[in-house]
């Protein structure tokens, strides 16, 4: 039997997602269902040989409001948990708190960090805080 062709892939590679397990494998495969090769499957119901779904049950338009309502839940239990919302807050603190700053040694990094830094477009002065804490809730910037 001829190997299995993954893509421009070196044969170490191939072989690392041949022998990947299965669960790893689901996790994997819906980071972008819409992007499966139509002509080799059937349709949403389409399985795999282990008999796992090929496709996610939603959109891609269905999976961008199902993000919005993850969000949403997120800065719910932010505001309505105290543990959460103190844990947040004073990392938050810790992290951007008094003595924050983003420097360079060298003179013209330093002059391009704070061109951006203090430009009152972006107020990062302002919005660093609010950025991390952001990232905390939501897990992105």
């Amino acid at each position: 039997m001829e190997p299995l062709a993954v893509g421009n892939l070196s044969q170490e590679s191939t072989q690392y997602l041949l022998d990947m397990p299965d669960d790893l494998l689901t996790a994997m495969k819906f980071s972008a269902p819409w992007q499966y090769d139509v002509k080799e499957t059937s349709g949403v119901g389409a399985v795999d040989s282990d008999n796992f779904p090929l496709y996610s049950k939603y959109t891609k338009e269905e999976d961008q409001a199902n993000i919005a309502q993850l969000q949403e839940e997120c800065w719910r239990k932010f505001h309505n948990n105290p543990h959460i919302n103190t844990t947040v807050r004073g990392l938050v603190g810790r992290l951007t708190g008094f003595g924050f700053e983003i420097t360079s040694e060298v003179f013209d990094i330093q002059e391009v960090i704070n061109e951006i830094e203090l430009d009152w477009r972006n107020r990062l002065y302002t919005y660093w805080p609010k950025y991390m804490g952001r990232y905390n809730i939501e897990g992105e910037l």
